[in-house]
């Protein structure tokens, strides 16, 4: 009788735990998207950088969906038992309510494992690939904005005109460039990307250049300048280079306060949801109430958890002790065992 108990709980809450998660980063990347829309459809950006940056956001927001979702999930589906009787007739039948946690036990133990993996291996890294992309694309911005038959400044002092342009505005044809130094026309040309910056080579042309006693002309078959984005290429080396970005077998490498405080953060949002999944059982068992009531609660939960984290953050910073990183934990720990003690004994 208890393993069919357990097999029909474990069903319930994998159903409620995939739809909820699903929502939840829906919801998240939604507004993500629409911060980010100037930069994710403006012109020349494919399909492919699009799903990749969908997908560095997904894993980096999952580190907080995934807790999210199995406190609904665990919620729901023992608010349900709760509001349909479920659990008096479990209770009739021989199953205490502390067995009644075990199916729930070994779900949030095997989400554990999606989170600590996710958490980290993941989504720190892909955050940082998120900021590298996001670089790359102020690189492609450019000369993405370049249109044809239009003088386009890319610079300060520098101009640029093209009669065609290819589609994903890399190529370009009859070519006219102003540049502080000289005057150059080409009839053909093409973006590039070095570790210096954004280079345009050009074919079949002709340079002019002003000087003391005239104008000097020369003509080429190919001819390539450097538009500067040093900047950008030294933004992506300290992205490269900075912990915040790294996973935490990379961060045990290093022996400092900041990589012990991230290291430390990864296993306490991962160990969270042993947390949060107590207190939802408590409290979706003493609870009768509907569904909207249960989600916002779970909501609630989530953002006292949250608060607890910077709170504690702040303080292990200050401290420079990593334990107090486990302040959300532990408070709520208490609050969970106290709960579900209670509910047990009813």
């Amino acid at each position: 009788m208890l393993k069919i108990v357990d097999k029909y709980i474990i069903k319930q809450l994998i159903k409620t735990f995939l739809s909820s998660f699903i929502i939840l980063t829906a919801l998240m990347l939604l507004v993500n998207i629409i911060q980010m829309s100037h930069v994710i459809f403006a012109q020349g950006v494919t399909l492919h950088i699009i799903f990749k940056i969908l997908y560095q956001q997904t894993t980096f927001v999952s580190m907080f969906t995934i807790p999210m979702a199995l406190t609904v999930a665990v919620n729901f589906v023992y608010t349900d038992f709760a509001k349909n009787n479920e659990i008096l007739a479990f209770q009739t039948s021989g199953i205490s309510k502390s067995n009644l946690y075990k199916p729930a036990l070994v779900f949030t133990i095997f989400i554990f494992f999606i989170a600590f993996l996710n958490t980290s291996s993941i989504a720190y890294k892909q955050r940082g690939e998120f900021h590298l992309t996001l670089l790359q694309l102020a690189k492609h911005k450019i000369y993405s904005e370049i249109s044809e038959k239009s003088f386009f400044h890319f610079s300060k002092n520098s101009v640029i005109y093209a009669e065609t342009i290819s589609p994903d505005t890399l190529k370009l044809k009859s070519i006219f460039l102003q540049t502080p130094r000289e005057t150059i026309t080409a009839q053909e040309g093409h973006f590039g990307d070095s570790p210096q910056g954004t280079t345009f080579s050009m074919k079949n042309g002709n340079m002019y250049k002003e000087t003391n006693i005239g104008i000097e002309t020369a003509t080429f078959k190919k001819f390539n300048t450097l538009i500067s984005t040093q900047r950008i290429v030294q933004k992506e080396e300290e992205i490269r280079e900075n912990p915040k970005y790294m996973s935490m077998w990379q961060l045990m490498r290093i022996k400092d306060d900041f990589a012990k405080m991230q290291i430390n953060k990864m296993f306490v949002l991962a160990f969270s949801v042993f947390v949060l999944s107590l207190i939802a059982f408590g409290l979706g068992v003493i609870s009768k109430a509907g569904k909207s009531f249960g989600f916002a609660l779970c909501l609630l939960i989530f953002v006292l958890f949250y608060i607890f984290q910077i709170f504690g953050e702040g303080i292990a910073k200050s401290m420079h002790t990593p334990f107090y990183m486990w302040l959300p934990n532990i408070i709520l720990a208490i609050f969970g065992i106290i709960l579900f003690l209670s509910v047990v004994r009813r």
